[in-house]
């Protein structure tokens, strides 16, 4: 065969990491799903879904409204070809409005096999509306309502 040599297909790990909408507003649940997929010929062991960061425009630490317990980031052992799945959830906030962009949520999952370790990382973007909203809840610009004129 000339020389060469077949190598195996190395062991995977792979991260599908999504938000259920590409566009939220103030108020709006965001439910953030991982799918944790073995992609490899053999098992997995010691995989974990692993937050690396969830922030807004301005950087801000943000917690999310609705996680599974920490002991669930711990999957264990995955078959080859088998898969877990870990959803997330956040209400936005009217702060997360008065910096505007979009928020950002950074997972990894990691695993061994064959003595070594796997990984995987992806990032879920929501882009925030285009009406900034003030603290108090109302909208930046908002007329109050009522008008008034002077004759």
């Amino acid at each position: 065969m000339n020389g060469l040599r077949w190598r195996s297909v190395p062991p995977q790990v792979v991260l599908i990491y999504v938000a259920d909408k590409p566009v939220a507003t103030r108020g709006e649940t965001i439910i953030f799903t991982a799918w944790i997929v073995n992609d490899s010929g053999g098992r997995l062991h010691n995989v974990r879904l692993v937050p690396r960061s969830f922030t807004n425009e301005a950087l801000e630490r943000l917690e999310y409204s609705a996680k599974p317990p920490e002991a669930d980031l711990h999957i264990g052992t995955l078959a080859a070809g088998e898969s877990a799945m870990l959803s997330f959830s956040y209400v936005v906030s009217a702060a997360d409005h008065l910096y505007g962009g979009e928020l950002i949520s950074a997972m990894e999952v990691t695993g061994m096999s064959r003595g070594r370790i796997i990984r995987d990382e992806h990032d879920a973007f929501v882009a925030l509306n285009e009406v900034p909203y003030s603290l108090s809840g109302s909208p930046i610009g908002a007329s109050g309502g009522q008008s008034t004129s002077s004759s």
